[in-house]
């Protein structure tokens, strides 16, 4: 999902990009075609985006290659995180999910010409649902989304890609908290989270926080509870994203 975002905003500011799973693919990809800039997420399976780049920065060491910059997509940005980033050769760190500016700004950094996002003004933005719902969804990440990727079905897709997605997420965080898999629990938990934050699902991201927070601290009874209420919650968010989706298709 978050892929898809990042990819939406590039091609507002015209550029193109090419997609790929892990650190392992990414440097693949990197040497058999030129490319101007790497946009690494910080983790991926089989080679994170840390040790992609430290394998990136020696090939170029090893044949005397250009440095080309790589910009890390991280969902901390913390002044240790962007340490770990410098001392994996990386150039820069945005956060998750990334908004278009934020990314324009960086882009225009390392590339020699960007264009500039030129939002198209809306004059109306998603209210999702009643008052006692606006924690379950938060109308202002989705009027934020619509506004910087400036088309309604692009917004209405990144929508529907969470509610097939979503379950899933939830489905494999709920498998390793039965295993029990702490290392595994803590990915699964964090994808969901992420999932989550681009599309503003407010209560439900809140809740993998929560687990992130308690798996570290290892505190068993209270992990135990919060998986429980996940699968109702989960429930909640679907069905207001669907009324979401309704109103960014209309008939």
């Amino acid at each position: 999902m978050h892929r898809r975002l990042t990819t939406a905003h590039l091609a507002r500011l015209g550029l193109g990009a090419d997609g790929v799973g892990d650190g392992q693919a990414a440097l693949a990809a990197i040497a058999t075609q030129a490319y101007d800039l790497v946009l690494m997420c910080c983790y991926l399976p089989h080679r994170d985006g840390y040790q992609a780049t430290r394998d990136l920065r020696a090939r170029e060491a090893v044949h005397q290659l250009a440095r080309l910059p790589v910009v890390a997509l991280g969902n901390d940005v913390s002044a240790d995180d962007r340490e770990r980033c410098h001392t994996a050769g990386m150039d820069d760190l945005l956060a998750k999910p990334v908004q278009v500016e934020a990314l324009s700004d960086a882009l225009a950094r390392f590339l020699p010409v960007i264009a500039g996002p030129s939002p198209t003004p809306i004059t109306s933005v998603v209210l999702v649902g009643s008052p006692a719902q606006e924690t379950v969804i938060d109308p202002q990440v989705l009027a934020r989304l619509r506004v910087e990727l400036g088309d309604d079905a692009i917004c209405g897709e990144m929508v529907q890609i969470f509610l097939s997605e979503a379950p899933r997420h939830l489905q494999a965080v709920l498998a390793c908290g039965r295993a029990p898999d702490d290392e595994a629990l803590l990915r699964a938990t964090h994808k969901l989270k992420g999932s989550c934050q681009i599309i503003g699902a407010q209560r439900l991201a809140h809740r993998c926080v929560l687990l992130e927070n308690l798996l570290r601290a290892g505190k068993r009874p209270a992990i135990a509870m919060v998986l429980g209420e996940l699968p109702d919650l989960l429930q909640d968010t679907l069905r207001t994203l669907r009324q979401v989706a309704r109103d960014l298709t209309p008939e």
